[in-house]
């Protein structure tokens, strides 16, 4: 998967970058929290019962192909 970039520079986030982040997290913690869901951009110490991992992404490999063929943990089609 290609990392993220809004201006084409993979060596550091620019502010915009940065914003954009902050208001994706922002708007899926909102989702999450009534069901007391911490959600955070940081890699969990160790993986169990109560921790999971989850890809937010757009559905497009680095060649510009689907990653998969239909919506998939409650996504929309786009």
């Amino acid at each position: 998967m290609k990392a993220y970039s809004e201006d084409a520079n993979l060596a550091a986030f620019s502010q915009a970058e940065l914003n954009t982040i902050a208001e994706v997290w922002n708007r899926i913690a909102e989702d999450f929290a009534p069901f007391n869901i911490d959600v955070t951009t940081q890699r969990p110490a160790a993986f169990g019962p109560n921790v999971g991992h989850i890809l937010f992404s757009n559905r497009i490999d680095q060649n510009g192909f689907p990653i998969y063929a239909h919506p998939a943990g409650g996504g929309l089609p786009s």
